[in-house]
């Protein structure tokens, strides 16, 4: 959590426990039990995830569907668990919601690309909200989301503004309230 949550830690701070988070998730996966355990599959992908922000749009391509292997495994082995529910959420919805250009990029990492749909994002999405109702503010801005991208405007309002009214206080929290707020305006 605090390294997810780290963004109150500053950007330099939070880069260097993304990559110690992943030194200490790499060796959990080789321990004994490690390949068993679903929330080193989890941290592992949400890692990945974070360290694609510093590495760079090719590099998360490369590591896309190894994040994914690892967000599955953790769903099979906890299919409770909403935080591994939400990431695969959130990376089917990358994957769907991808443009032109980063998709054309993906075909010269890729064979095939990875593909999705708002559909899945959604099933995923909700899945989770219902496992854990309000357990993340981006949960019902996602849901919201992929309901505004389906043009199912009256579902994506209800969603977006329960986003937008989030009772928290959190970077995460205030980042979620103001695309809540975009979103809207879009519908």
């Amino acid at each position: 959590r605090r390294v997810h949550g780290g963004k109150e830690a500053g950007e330099p701070r939070r880069k260097e426990l993304m990559y110690e988070a992943q030194e200490i998730i790499q060796r959990a996966l080789t321990q004994p039990g490690g390949t068993d355990n679903s929330y080193v599959h989890k941290w592992n992908a949400i890692i990945v995830n974070h360290i694609g922000e510093y590495e760079g749009t090719k590099w998360q391509l490369q590591n896309a569907v190894r994040a994914r292997e690892h967000l599955d495994k953790a769903v099979a082995l906890n299919p409770k668990d909403s935080t591994s529910l939400y990431s695969i959420g959130y990376w089917c919805f990358l994957f769907a919601d991808m443009g032109w250009t980063t998709r054309k990029l993906a075909s010269v990492v890729f064979a095939s690309p990875p593909t999705s749909t708002y559909e899945e994002a959604l099933e995923s999405f909700t899945k989770a909200e219902e496992n854990d109702p309000g357990f993340y503010s981006h949960c019902p801005l996602m849901i919201g989301t992929c309901y505004a991208r389906l043009n199912k405007k009256a579902e994506a309002k209800q969603w977006l503004e329960k986003a937008r009214d989030w009772d928290g206080d959190s970077i995460d929290d205030k980042e979620a309230k103001k695309k809540a707020v975009a979103e809207l305006k879009k519908i």
